[in-house]
């Protein structure tokens, strides 16, 4: 009998540069619970000192998945970036098959322990023919952003093109923040692989575990059938922000950081400051794209934009900031009246918000649902922000 689960499996642990120091197993169990999330990657698999910390936490079930005290799932995962600066996203069968990579990318050089997002002196191929070797699977981390990702400006116009004679092994696309399946499914040469929807978090908590995840149908809990689904594309829903909220859709300068909608980019991609004009994703993606937007291969899923909940509460509220005690009691309250922030960003009637939360908030998670915010969109490193009316 097949089980639907909600899944978010691209995230960091607090070995990694950058990333919170609560990054921790049961910091995010817990938050994920609250989320709604069933499944969830670990981050950072093949660090020595993470892999201790996730042998600690996390009991083995049958077939390579974990769970921790509360029930969580896990699977193992890590990102790499290669010679060229590109990012994998990398899903593993076993804690044991990510000390085996680690052991391996070690000793091509890499130093494994001062950053858990190591570089490594080898290209795309090399690194998914190590990856096969152990069992797991790879595939494009954020694959439009303009920093390290392989579809970015400067880097690969394919996925062929990164991965070689290895292509084979690469079965699945990592959108990334700043895109959707409307964008990427406007290059016709990414309509065979599966894309992911992870949330790529450096901190646990809900507003940035599963901003985005997918929904994903398997025949049983265990790695083998997890494979099976990504490989196969059982993906029954892809859920994300608006790409318009992502912190690189837009273009934008890389002096004085003015962000420029497609139509505006100067022909000499030159600002007025007279800095360069870095393109967003929203600017590649059309100067790779050989289909209209709306073509979609033959099983592609729905794409559901959401948006973190905190940001929705403050957005309502008047509130700078999604940590503010208020926002905290209303996004707690909320959660409890729903059950998981999922279903009260999708299902919770909008009476029962405003009783839990007040008409404000009430009005701003109908409009959200209506499509009816307008959205005010980010890039040059800054997400996009939502306006009513």
């Amino acid at each position: 009998m097949s089980t639907v689960l909600d899944a978010d499996l691209h995230l960091h642990s607090r070995h990694a540069i950058g990333v919170s120091r609560y990054m921790d197993i049961p910091t995010l169990a817990h938050h994920a619970a609250e989320k709604g999330l069933t499944l969830m990657g670990t981050g950072d698999a093949q660090h020595p000192g993470w892999i201790a910390h996730l042998r600690e936490h996390l009991i083995e079930e049958e077939d390579g998945l974990y769970r921790a005290a509360n029930g969580t799932l896990f699977v193992a995962q890590t990102e790499l970036e290669d010679k060229d600066m590109v990012h994998h996203l990398v899903i593993l069968p076993s804690l044991d098959a990510a000390e085996d990579l680690g052991e391996r990318i070690a000793a091509t050089g890499a130093n494994v322990t001062s950053n858990a997002r190591p570089h490594l002196r080898m290209d795309g191929a090399g690194i998914a023919e190590i990856v096969r070797d152990v069992g797991g699977i790879i595939g494009p981390a954020h694959a439009f952003t303009p920093h390290r990702s392989l579809l970015r400006e400067g880097a690969f116009t394919s996925v062929e093109a990164c991965y070689r004679d290895r292509v084979a092994d690469v079965r699945f696309l990592e959108l990334g923040l700043s895109a959707d399946t409307d964008m990427a499914d406007t290059i016709s040469s990414l309509h065979q692989l599966t894309f992911l929807s992870c949330s790529d978090a450096h901190g646990p908590q809900p507003h940035r575990i599963g901003r985005e995840f997918v929904r994903l149908r398997m025949d049983e809990l265990s790695f083998p059938a997890l494979r099976h689904a990504i490989e196969r594309s059982d993906v029954e829903l892809n859920v994300g922000l608006d790409p318009r909220l992502g912190k690189y859709h837009l273009s934008s300068c890389n002096s004085c950081d003015r962000l420029f909608a497609p139509s505006a980019i100067p022909d000499d991609r030159r600002c007025s400051c007279g800095g360069a004009v870095r393109f967003g994703v929203s600017e590649r993606v059309a100067r790779l794209a050989d289909l209209p937007e709306g073509r979609h291969p033959t099983g592609r899923p729905p794409y559901l934009r959401i948006m973190p909940l905190a940001e929705l509460i403050a957005f309502s509220l008047g509130v700078k900031g999604v940590t503010s005690k208020r926002v905290v009691r209303v996004w707690r309250q909320l959660v409890a009246a729903g059950e998981s922030e999922i279903a009260v960003l999708v299902d919770l009637s909008v009476e029962d918000i405003a009783r839990v939360a007040g008409e404000k908030v009430a009005l701003w998670v109908l409009a959200f649902r209506k499509g009816a915010l307008t959205v005010l969109p980010g890039g040059g490193g800054r997400y996009g922000t939502f306006e009513l009316g």
